[in-house]
């Protein structure tokens, strides 16, 4: 069933907030971004399997001090593009 009514959104949708972070959790982030800046971007299942998108997850995921597991992160992404590409199929069907 295709629900992104907004109070399910919000339930799961979380943003982070960079002012939380000292200059040092903010230059770690930074740093595990720029090899991603050097490549480029994939598509979703393909980027999701590579090192360094992973090692830069790990790193947000560790100085915003998250309790999850990078791949929750990656199934709930995986589950929301599979219901896009699902409602797309549907419209342009």
């Amino acid at each position: 069933m295709l629900d992104l009514s907004k109070n399910r959104v919000d339930k799961f949708m979380h943003m982070l907030d960079p002012k939380l972070l000292t200059d040092e959790q903010a230059n770690r982030i930074k740093a595990a971004f720029e090899p991603l800046l050097a490549r480029d971007v994939l598509e979703i299942a393909d980027e999701l399997e590579c090192t360094d998108r992973q090692f830069f997850d790990d790193v947000v995921i560790e100085e915003f001090g998250l309790n999850i597991e990078r791949e929750t992160v990656y199934e709930s992404l995986r589950q929301l593009f599979a219901i896009r590409e699902t409602a797309l199929d549907v419209f342009e069907g």
